[in-house]
């Protein structure tokens, strides 16, 4: 009884979408139904959609049939193109020794014939479909967590009657981040670069994980080497790099002079190579930060750099632009407290230059919210690419 009324309730509330599936409904032109979620694009006019194997045997056992041997074969030849991409890199891999064993057992796994998948992923062009109901914004979400929970009927059951099904099990969907990559079908390698990124990261995670920040051209290594940044931190990294920055920020909106940085000579400063070489890293992050304080803009730049070339190459990137407008004032008062900051805070105040200091710091608090944007981009993708090498393209990451 609490469930049904549970739906009554989020059906009036929610409005006329809540008594719709959770799912896309795609009528085909040949009459069958395919009932899933869009996983991503397939082309100018194609999209993947993936469905449950177990609805399609119990609802279009015809249809499951079809798209069953296909996605068998589809996997059977992606993991062959894999164990072929594989192979030739641990021949390019001269001398790298540390990556012989990881390249072998990778070769092994993909080796072996694909598992049975609760799930079927299948393209749908535009020339075959006749119509499709889709699911409210926002409802993708909501079925990925019922299907995670292994919920029945989430293809045919209201979305308000799946949500309230969630909600007695304590499952706050809303708040979840459903994880299905290991349960999702194989995909093939799309592109070369795709493969590229994905050996940088793999590289980056067996080596020594060499982690380096700065601005312009001064590079500092991360306080915890190959361990996410613990609580402050990040503050106090950010004192270090950023006290010339805040400095030269107050000289000139007072007119005066400061020590002017170097140039950035170009992506990769010479000082992070240098550092790389040191410690024996063949791939590293290097995220850069470049503040505009006189035009309240910041942006974050993550870079995977190998080293493995000629030259230092850039494999992935990612930027994020914050206004200081925009600043957190709780992130700003904790950088104001910062001791590694006090000195610049007392002199700003002694000269009469809060408003100088007040944008300064704004700024630096812009700058610590792109950071964990970047840290958190940088984190999912190593997870993806990573974790499956026939995982979804990365491009669907950039994408979102």
């Amino acid at each position: 009884m609490r469930g049904v009324m549970a739906w009554v309730l989020a059906l009036a509330v929610g409005g006329f979408a809540w008594g719709q599936p959770a799912v896309d409904v795609i009528v085909l032109k040949s009459g069958e139904e395919i009932r899933g979620v869009r996983w991503g694009p397939a082309g100018p006019r194609a999209v993947w959609y993936v469905c449950r194997a177990s609805w399609l045997r119990s609802d279009q056992p015809a249809l499951g049939e079809r798209l069953a041997k296909e996605q068998s074969e589809r996997e059977k030849q992606g993991r062959a193109q894999i164990v072929g991409r594989l192979k030739a890199w641990k021949a390019s891999l001269a001398g790298a020794n540390d990556l012989a064993p990881i390249a072998d057992e990778l070769i092994e796994r993909y080796s072996a014939e694909p598992g049975s998948c609760s799930f079927v992923a299948t393209v749908v062009e535009a020339g075959q479909v006749a119509r499709v109901v889709p699911a409210r914004a926002g409802l993708a979400k909501l079925a990925l967590v019922a299907w995670r929970e292994n919920l029945e009927g989430v293809e045919r059951r209201p979305a308000a009657e799946i949500a309230a099904a969630l909600k007695e099990g304590g499952i706050a969907w809303e708040k979840e981040t459903p994880d299905l990559l290991e349960r999702l079908p194989g995909l093939p390698i799309l592109s070369e670069a795709d493969w590229k990124v994905r050996l940088a990261f793999l590289d980056y995670q067996s080596s020594s994980r060499l982690h380096l920040q700065g601005t312009g051209n001064i590079v500092v290594e991360t306080p915890a080497r190959g361990a996410a940044l613990a609580a402050g931190q990040v503050e106090a990294l950010m004192a270090r790099v950023g006290k010339s920055t805040l400095e030269k920020a107050i000289g000139d909106l007072l007119g005066e002079a400061a020590p002017q940085a170097r140039r950035p000579e170009g992506p990769v400063p010479s000082e992070a190579v240098a550092i790389a070489r040191a410690r024996k890293a063949p791939v590293f992050r290097l995220s850069r930060v470049d503040p505009d304080l006189a035009g309240g803009r910041v942006q974050v730049t993550d870079l995977l750099v190998s080293l493995r070339g000629a030259v230092p190459e850039v494999i992935w990137q990612a930027r994020f632009e914050g206004q200081g407008a925009n600043a957190d004032p709780a992130v700003v008062l904790n950088l104001r407290k910062d001791p590694q900051v006090a000195k610049i805070v007392a002199a700003a105040d002694a000269l009469g230059a809060g408003g100088a200091l007040e944008q300064a710091l704004r700024a630096g608090a812009v700058t610590l919210d792109c950071w964990g944007k970047a840290e958190g981009r940088f984190q999912e993708v190593a997870r993806v690419a990573t974790r499956r090498l026939d995982g979804v393209p990365l491009s669907w990451l950039e994408s979102r």
